[in-house]
């Protein structure tokens, strides 16, 4: 930006930044102060361009005001509204003067946000139409960056849900303790079955795929330390039926994560189901399920 004008633009955005602070704490009319000094901020390097151009120079008229200068080179820009911006500039005046001469702030009008927002509209237009080549080229390589990173993190989210498993349980202790706990990659999460029931949960992946063995993290319900899975069988199966099998068994219900690793050498295989065939405490509790 033109080196005048980023420095305007730049302590109306201060400006405006501490109206918002000064308004979370409470002190409005202080902040409708500060808002209004942003305005006026936002307004004085369009003054000096209108001065410079010479856009609202007439032959043997008076000399403009910066105001009247300001709002020429904002015509000429192509700012739009014009009226509403002159309006808000009215109705900040007294707030502005008392604001520069260290007065108490007055109380804003009731119908103020709209001020608000064109002090907000005028400093946003200044950064952009005041920016100079080099500026210009550079935000618009900013954009390009970010807009490539959004489209890699929009890629690997699509890739993400097209490949992740699809999990299916026979039953819930209750939408807090979901299936998708089971496989979240979360040791602190787990799928609580429901009280007094074994069950089952199936894993189904997008392709095939080649299997070594499946580790079965015990869950054990943080809140009351009452529910954990004893035996398990865990199958492997293709599109043709079951190709390997293998069981275990857990020695109770204890603090620390305890883990079950079942070897399961298979390939081709589409589905991999865990069979909760027994239980200790109130029911069945599986923190995570591995598969290698």
């Amino acid at each position: 930006m033109n080196e005048p004008g980023a420095d305007a633009v730049s302590r109306a955005r201060r400006a405006i930044a501490t109206a918002g602070a000064l308004w979370r704490e409470g002190l409005v009319p202080e902040a409708h102060a500060q808002m209004a000094t942003a305005l006026r901020l936002a307004l004085e390097p369009w003054a000096r361009r209108g001065g410079q151009d010479g856009s609202s120079a007439v032959a043997g008229a008076p000399a403009a005001s910066d105001e009247e200068r300001a709002f020429a080179a904002l015509a000429g820009a192509g700012f739009r509204d014009l009226d509403r911006l002159r309006e808000a500039l009215s109705s900040t005046a007294g707030v502005s003067n008392q604001a520069t001469a260290g007065s108490a702030a007055p109380s804003p009008p009731a119908d103020f946000e709209w001020i608000w927002a064109e002090a907000e509209r005028l400093s946003r237009f200044g950064a952009r139409r005041l920016a100079t080549p080099a500026e210009r080229r550079r935000r618009l390589l900013r954009l390009a960056v970010a807009g490539g990173l959004g489209l890699v993190v929009l890629i690997v989210m699509v890739v993400r849900v097209w490949v992740r498993p699809h999990v299916t349980v026979s039953g819930m202790f209750s939408r807090d303790f979901p299936a998708s706990y089971a496989v979240d990659g979360i040791e602190s999460t787990e799928w609580d079955l429901p009280d007094r029931s074994t069950g089952w949960l199936q894993i189904s992946f997008s392709s095939p795929r080649r299997v070594h063995g499946v580790r079965i993290l015990n869950g054990h319900n943080k809140f009351y330390m009452d529910r954990a899975a004893e035996r398990i069988r865990v199958t492997a199966y293709s599109k043709n039926g079951p190709v390997a099998s293998a069981e275990g068994r857990f020695n109770g219900i204890t603090e620390e994560r305890s883990a079950l690793d079942l070897n399961l050498d298979a390939e081709h295989v589409s589905d991999i189901r865990v069979d909760v065939l027994s239980y200790f405490g109130s029911g069945a509790a599986i923190a995570e399920v591995e598969v290698r």
